[in-house]
């Protein structure tokens, strides 16, 4: 009889359990320690490995005279298979799968070198490709209604300090569906003062480009990530904050600038050839010329 009832329990949970689509089910195991019997309630925390967020950030500047405006912006995306439905998101910049155990640097021993003979053979080899900086080329511009919906939500972000993490507490009710695809959340909105110049390497290209440099970025615990530029209201392109840089100051390229003329000219009247024994001696000479067609003086930096 009690075989029976233990396999109809087992029976009803393996009903239960194929009605809902074969989701896959944990068990958590309480031990609890209390003085005496009390009804309480319990709160469960764990960690997932298939949720995170990553940084994302809109630079938004009027003109040269103004300054510069960080929209911090976070890519949520959760695969957990279950929706969060209308939750309160707490984003940290701690991350739990990375070891905490500091590193232990050894002795480095030198000994005499032993050379090997051996003959000789061709291997193909093959350099190492440079590490590029993957961005999104699928960007297209924002929704104007929906960008004052994100800027005004970042209203609601509470900043935390501690000593290893930042931790942003946001107000606000938001729904993550589990299907793997990020879903844009607004943090913070920061005005940093920034200093605009032009700069222009004629023997790459014959463009002036506007850059801006932001100082006092380090307090506002910012991470590695893409950024969108707008300038004057219109969308420049992409950059990459760098957060790991040892610099105090940022650079951002805000494009091009056509109504800025520059020519570089080899002058062959001043380049010469000079030989002396097995010695060779070239001379070569370039006139850069920079014409401002604007009705404003500029600052502008020449490199060659």
């Amino acid at each position: 009889t009690k075989a029976n009832e233990t396999l109809a329990k087992l029976n009803q949970q393996l009903s239960e359990w194929n009605a809902t689509g074969n989701t896959p089910t944990g068990e958590v195991v309480v031990q609890v320690q209390a003085k005496s019997a009390t009804t309480a309630n319990l709160k469960l925390s764990y960690v997932i490995n298939n949720a995170g967020w990553t940084p994302v950030y809109d630079l938004r500047s009027t003109d040269i005279n103004s300054a510069m405006t960080i929209n911090y912006k976070a890519n949520v995306w959760q695969s957990a298979e279950a929706d969060w439905k209308n939750v309160k998101m707490t984003l940290s910049t701690g991350n739990p799968t990375v070891s905490a155990t500091s590193p232990t640097l050894n002795p480095w021993y030198l000994y005499f070198y032993q050379p090997t003979y051996y003959e000789s053979y061709n291997y193909g080899y093959n350099a190492p490709s440079a590490m590029n900086q993957s961005y999104d080329k699928n960007y297209d511009g924002v929704n104007e209604k929906a960008e004052q919906n994100i800027q005004s939500s970042a209203q609601f972000t509470t900043v935390n300090q501690t000593q290893m993490t930042t931790e942003f507490d946001i107000d606000l009710d938001y729904t993550i569906p589990a299907d793997g695809k990020t879903h844009l959340v607004a943090i913070q909105d920061y005005t940093l003062p920034a200093n605009y110049y032009y700069y222009a390497v004629p023997k790459i290209d014959l463009d002036a480009f506007l850059v801006a440099e932001v100082t006092d970025w380090e307090k506002l615990n910012l991470l590695p990530g893409n950024a969108n530029i707008f300038f004057g209201g219109t969308y420049v392109g992409q950059s990459y904050l760098n957060i790991n840089s040892t610099t105090d100051t940022m650079t951002f390229s805000l494009g091009r600038d056509k109504g800025i003329s520059i020519t570089r000219t080899k002058l062959k009247d001043y380049c010469k050839v000079k030989t002396i024994g097995d010695n060779k001696e070239e001379s070569f000479t370039y006139e850069i010329a920079v014409k401002n067609n604007k009705v404003m003086p500029i600052d502008i930096r020449v490199m060659d």
